[in-house]
């Protein structure tokens, strides 16, 4: 699925989504995930939207955040978020490629693991 990548639209999260890296899971909504970068280049750029919205929204990592190569990180969504379990995911990597994942169920995965 295309999205354009804008402010205007629908916004994930109208908080900042809490971000951290670490090994401990504590996480209070069913479709939170932790996200595995299996790659030696950082991930930039993180965008989470519902599948069905045609907008990415903004980018949950932040001006000032990465997740290191061979790191994770869990993602927090909030009923902000909607109620929809299906989410796509797009990464983008320090040296401009991305990767979609499209559809994901949320409520059934525990960790994505993306490689460039």
């Amino acid at each position: 699925m295309k999205k354009r990548l804008a402010i205007a639209g629908l916004v994930l999260g109208a908080a900042l989504p809490l971000f951290a890296a670490g090994a401990h899971r504590t996480f209070a909504d069913q479709r939170d995930f932790r996200i595995e970068n299996d790659s030696y280049r950082p991930i930039y750029h993180l965008y989470i939207s519902p599948s069905n919205s045609n907008y990415w929204g903004s980018d949950w990592l932040g001006p000032n955040q990465v997740i290191a190569p061979f790191d994770t990180a869990n993602v927090h969504l909030t009923a902000a978020d909607g109620p929809s379990c299906y989410f796509d995911v797009l990464v983008q990597w320090s040296n401009g490629d991305t990767s979609e994942n499209d559809n994901l169920n949320l409520c059934a995965l525990d960790t994505l693991i993306v490689s460039d």
